[in-house]
């Protein structure tokens, strides 16, 4: 079983050679990542009112080529 936070998910499968992310493992992180989203967008707002114009995602998140190891990479202007 793999985890992702403290919830478990099924486990990775192997396509092509590489490792895959179930799609619930990838359904989990989507989820999660989009509430990390969410709350720097609403922290900035709290913290910096003004300052900040752009919240940008990139990376495998962005082209959806999520694995199990995937992080979130922020553009933050």
């Amino acid at each position: 079983m793999s985890y992702v936070g403290n919830k478990q998910v099924s486990e990775v499968s192997m396509q092509n050679g590489a490792d895959v992310v179930d799609e619930k493992i990838k359904e989990a992180l989507v989820i999660k990542n989009e509430r990390i989203i969410k709350a720097v967008i609403e922290k900035s707002k709290r913290v910096c009112p003004d300052s900040v114009a752009l919240v940008g995602i990139y990376g495998s998140f962005a082209t959806g080529d999520i694995y199990d190891k995937s992080d979130l990479d922020l553009f933050i202007e």
